[in-house]
């Protein structure tokens, strides 16, 4: 893995008082660590209910056992920062995790995709495929409470976004008011009409975050140096 989706995927062993889920599909199953427990649901079958006994690190990744002294079943639950995408919607998120319990071993998704757009401010490199111009600054910001900020290269904007489990939406913009040179204005309203066509993100191999209009990369970012 690159240097720098491993900077966006550090994996963090849950805090008191925060619950972490995982899950996957093809059977559809869902795990959540929260407390000491591990709770597990698996489509048709009754909800599992487990008592954590170990949480380990494992390289860069960790390892975490549950029991359920009353099956005599053990739950180990494998959790690696490696960029993970559902298998259904596409979106991406922050691990990769495989569940072993008693002969079943499931793979899926974990964290919340969410993690991976406010771990780090972004520059944008590209709106539309074309270039920004060489030596102006775009920056796009997402913080933990739905706001999305950014400088347009002549302007700072503001709006509100939406992650889902279906996709991003990101808007209106609003933006101050000064004048720049015309091509500068121009890239700035292209900037800010392509954001209002975000339906969904994604994350290069590279740890590039691309913002898309259905299948359409509309604007593409680095981490920020």
């Amino acid at each position: 893995m690159r240097r720098h989706i491993a900077l966006l995927c550090t994996l963090l062993l849950p805090q008191a008082g925060l619950a972490w889920q995982g899950g996957g599909n093809e059977p559809f199953w869902s795990v959540t660590l929260e407390a000491d427990q591990m709770r597990i649901t698996r489509l048709g079958l009754p909800d599992l209910t487990l008592a954590i006994v170990a949480e380990e690190r494992d390289g860069d990744g960790a390892r975490i056992t549950a029991v359920d002294p009353a099956h005599a079943r053990d739950a180990i639950l494998t959790r690696n920062p490696a960029l993970c995408r559902d298998t259904m919607s596409g979106m991406p998120h922050p691990e990769t995790v495989t569940l072993a319990l008693g002969k079943d071993w499931l793979t899926g998704c974990g964290g919340a995709p969410a993690d991976l757009l406010t771990a780090t401010t972004w520059r944008i490199t590209e709106i539309d495929g074309a270039p920004v111009m060489a030596e102006v600054l775009l920056e796009l910001r997402f913080d933990t409470q739905g706001k999305a900020t950014g400088q347009g290269g002549c302007n700072g904007w503001l709006a509100s976004y939406q992650l889902t489990g279906e996709g991003l939406v990101i808007g209106p913009v609003g933006a101050t008011r000064m004048a720049c040179a015309p091509a500068l204005m121009d890239q700035e309203a292209r900037l800010f009409d392509a954001l209002a066509r975000v339906t969904r993100f994604d994350m290069t191999d590279e740890g590039a975050l691309v913002l898309l209009a259905g299948d359409a990369r509309v604007i593409s970012a680095d981490l920020a140096p």
